[in-house]
C-alpha cells in the first residue's frame, strides 16, 4: 500500500489512545489483514498481505510523516509512531480528540465528527 492508502486507514479509525508521537486506533477489519510501513529519512519499506514487500524512496521530512515513521495494521488494530510528532496524531482517548484536528475536518470546538467520534477543543481562558 502507498502513503495515501495508509492515510485512508488512519481516517477510518476510532482513537483508542493518541499521545503526540504514537497512537492506537480501532478500524474496520478488512483487507489487507496485515500492513506495515516504515520510513527512516528518505528510505521506506512496505510489507503487507496484499503486495508482500515493497521498497521506495520518499521525502526525507514532511509535516505529515516526519523523519521517522512506523505504521502498522493487524486485523482491526492500527498503530502509528512518528518523530518529530505531527498534529495528525495529537492527543486523544476513548474516541475523544483533545488536540490535533483530523485533516479531513475543520472542527474547532466540541463537535461530532463522522463515525461517531468527537473533537474536543481546549477552551481559551481570560
Amino acid at each position: 500500500p502507498d502513503t495515501s492508502e495508509m492515510e485512508d486507514l488512519q481516517k477510518r479509525g476510532c482513537d483508542c489512545l493518541a499521545l503526540l508521537c504514537a497512537q492506537c486506533k480501532c478500524i474496520p477489519c478488512e483487507s489487507p489483514c496485515f500492513v506495515m510501513h516504515g520510513k527512516v529519512c528518505c528510505c521506506s519499506l512496505n510489507i503487507s498481505t496484499a503486495d508482500c514487500l515493497n521498497c521506495n524512496s520518499e521525502e526525507c521530512y514532511s509535516t505529515e510523516h516526519g523523519c521517522i515513521e512506523v505504521v502498522g495494521k493487524l486485523c482491526c488494530i492500527y498503530l502509528e509512531a512518528q518523530l518529530p510528532p505531527g498534529s495528525d496524531i495529537g492527543l486523544a482517548c476513548c474516541c475523544v480528540r483533545c488536540w490535533g484536528t483530523p485533516p479531513e475536518t475543520n472542527a474547532r470546538a466540541r463537535e461530532a465528527l463522522a463515525g461517531g467520534t468527537y473533537y474536543l477543543a481546549a477552551e481559551e481562558f481570560p
